[in-house]
C-alpha cells in the first residue's frame, strides 16, 4: 500500500512559517536600513524628494522681475554639494559680470556663460516673486513649478527606503 491514504508529515512542520517571517524580517531590515540619495524640495507648504544619482544636473528657470525674459542657472549635485555650472539668459544688463565662467556666447537670442564651476555648499536658498514663475528641472524627466512668493530650500539628503516609498506613495 505504498503512497495510498498515507499523509507525510514535514519534519519541521512549521519551516515555511519560518522561512516567511525571516524573509518578511529581512526585507523590512533592508527598507529601514537601505539609504537612498535623494534631491528635497521643501517650503512652508511643501516637501517633495526625488530619486537622484550623483553628478545629476538640476536647472532653475525663471522670469527676471526686472528685464521680464527668462533666465536659467544650471547646477551640479555632487554628493551633498551644490555646484552652479552655467547660466544663460536673454538680456545682458547692470550686475551681470561679463567674464564668469570659461567661456562666453550668444545662440539663438540667448547669452550662454559656461564653465563656472561656483560651489554653492550643502543647500540652496531659492525665494520666488510674484510673477517670477520659477521652474525647477532635475535631470531631464522632472519638473516642479515653485510657487509663487515663498523661500524654497533645495538639498541633497539621504533617507531610507522606507521614507521614500511612503513620502511617494502618499502623493
Amino acid at each position: 500500500m505504498k503512497g495510498k491514504g498515507i499523509n507525510r508529515v514535514p519534519f519541521f512542520p512549521s519551516m515555511t512559517g519560518y522561512v516567511r517571517a525571516v524573509n518578511v524580517a529581512a526585507v523590512c531590515f533592508l527598507l529601514l536600513t537601505l539609504q537612498v540619495h535623494t534631491l528635497t524640495v521643501s517650503s512652508e507648504s511643501m516637501e517633495e524628494c526625488f530619486f537622484i544619482k550623483d553628478g545629476t544636473e538640476l536647472s532653475i528657470r525663471w522670469t527676471h522681475s526686472v528685464e521680464n525674459e527668462d533666465w536659467e542657472e544650471t547646477f551640479l549635485m555632487e554628493q551633498d554639494k551644490i555646484r552652479l555650472i552655467n547660466t544663460r539668459f536673454k538680456t545682458f544688463g547692470a550686475g551681470v559680470p561679463n567674464d564668469i565662467g570659461t567661456e562666453t556666447y550668444v545662440k539663438d537670442g540667448w547669452v550662454y556663460m559656461e564653465g563656472i564651476s561656483r560651489n554653492i555648499g550643502e543647500q540652496l536658498i531659492v525665494r520666488t516673486g510674484d510673477r517670477t514663475n520659477h521652474r525647477l528641472r532635475i535631470g531631464n524627466r522632472e519638473q516642479l513649478d515653485l510657487a509663487s512668493g515663498e523661500a524654497f530650500k533645495i538639498a541633497g539628503k539621504d533617507i531610507s527606503l522606507l521614507s521614500m516609498l511612503v513620502r511617494n506613495t502618499i502623493k
